[in-house]
């Protein structure tokens, strides 16, 4: 009865209002009375939906934000928990002054344990994300895998290649019983009923999941804030970014807090962040890692899709544990069907073949800085040292690429990603670009809709 009480009042007075005022009079000419009923109705419709709607919005938005705040309370319990039971572990300093091959080397021989190599960089890493904010959470299982590695050596000696090396993965890489969030407050309880692809792999290669890193919202942004976990810093500069989305992993290793890292890659998400923070990272051909088990925030984007890539602080790790992820069959055994059957090629690594590569200094679309080309130009001398032709050129259609890159990367006009952020509250960061989204969304459900016609 209310409802009905409402829409008449609503309706007598927007027809009071088109009917007799001379400025609206005008606009009715040429319309017929049904319609401006219609529209009347319409319009009394809109005025008492919003309100409700309104506060539909904000009630899911409180859920959200309360969500959110237990999500944190249970984190800080955990870490606490970790903190406690640092206090009373054997831990080995010595191992976080090794590099990779190095600690791989006293690991195999038994000059470390795989439990106090663990405990040594969980300390590390509560260290650096106190000051900077690079994990997300702490892997309480890891404790178990180490002692259960360590357990199998002393009972049969079986070691594998990355035995007891610990390695931290990107939020969005899947972890059994963990969250993958991107920043994204709907995404929390939602946890991974199995690791991802790279996580199983190098698990059976002996290395063991140690905690998981910040993106950020969303994984599309250079920065790497979200309202979950907050902001990361650059490790060499505060007031700076450590890049993304892949940024919470490289401000980790940079660091010292993890040995390798884990992230994806689809637009220089890992790439960036390595240069940011000063690191060693590859992203491969798309298929050779397999992407199964990492969250995706965009869907139907077939034509461009992430790849897992590896972090380090030197080339060499980047380029072991990428052999050994390509000569062992534990990817293959994934049941991926995308991943591509090519092994290792050890002579292409190792060969001496004078290349003939293209380099360029500024693409004509994105400024470069004094830095960059210094950088540039100092890469080019080394190359042309060891006999490789250097070749300048000039990329042709930047704009036009950048622009096709972004159409097929949001194929599905954002309507998966505006969805999962709908109420959430957004990074400053990724409000412009999700303007973008919504009103490209709007125009192109209105123009399928005219060419349907």
């Amino acid at each position: 009865m209310l409802l009905n009480y409402l829409l008449t009042v609503v309706y007598d007075g927007i027809k009071y209002v088109i009917y007799n005022n001379p400025y609206v009079r005008i606009i009715r000419l040429g319309f017929h009375p049904m319609t401006i009923s219609v529209l009347s109705i319409s319009t009394g419709f809109v005025v008492i939906y919003m309100p409700f709607r309104a506060l539909s919005n904000r009630r899911q938005k409180m859920l959200l934000r309360k969500k959110i705040k237990e999500k944190l309370n249970r984190v800080c319990k955990n870490k606490e928990k970790l903190e406690q039971d640092l206090v009373s572990s054997k831990q080995n300093h010595l191992c976080l002054q090794l590099d990779v091959s190095e600690l791989l080397q006293k690991l195999q021989n038994g000059s470390f344990t795989c439990l106090e190599v663990l405990r040594s960089y969980q300390a590390k890493a509560l260290e650096i994300t106190s000051e900077y904010n690079c994990v997300t959470e702490f892997i309480l299982e890891a404790e178990e895998w180490a002692k259960e590695l360590d357990a199998e050596a002393a009972h049969s000696g079986k070691k594998g290649p990355l035995h007891g090396l610990p390695f931290s993965v990107k939020d969005n890489v899947g972890l059994i019983g963990y969250d993958s969030t991107v920043g994204i407050s709907q995404f929390i309880n939602q946890p991974a009923i199995e690791d991802a692809a790279m996580v199983i792999a190098l698990k059976k290669l002996g290395a063991i999941p140690f905690c998981k890193t910040n993106v950020p919202q969303t994984n599309m942004s250079f920065g790497c804030s979200n309202p979950i976990w907050g902001l990361t810093k650059n490790p060499w500069d505060k007031e700076r970014t450590p890049g993304g989305s892949t940024g919470g992993e490289a401000c980790l290793i940079a660091a010292g807090g993890s040995p390798l890292g884990i992230g994806t890659d689809i637009g220089g998400s890992v790439r960036l962040p390595a240069a940011f923070c000063g690191i060693y990272s590859i992203k491969p051909t798309t298929f050779r890692f397999s992407s199964k088990g990492v969250k995706k925030v965009t869907i139907g984007n077939v034509g461009i899709t992430p790849v897992p890539g590896i972090l380090a602080r030197d080339s060499h790790t980047v380029a072991t544990v990428t052999k050994l992820l390509l000569e062992n069959n534990h990817l293959q055994m994934c049941g991926d069907p995308d991943l591509l059957p090519i092994p290792w090629n050890e002579q292409a690594f190792i060969g001496n073949k004078k290349l003939r590569i293209g380099y360029y200094e500024d693409d004509g679309f994105f400024p470069t800085t004094p830095g960059i080309r210094r950088a540039i130009q100092i890469a080019k001398t080394a190359l042309e040292a060891s006999g490789h032709e250097l070749v300048p050129f000039v990329p042709p259609r930047v704009d036009y690429v950048l622009n096709s890159f972004i159409s097929i990367l949001t194929a599905d006009q954002s309507r998966y990603l505006l969805q999962a952020l709908s109420n959430d509250d957004i990074d400053p960061v990724l409000k412009p670009t999700l303007v973008r989204m919504s009103a490209k969304t709007i125009f192109g459900s209105l123009f399928n809709k005219v060419n349907q016609r």
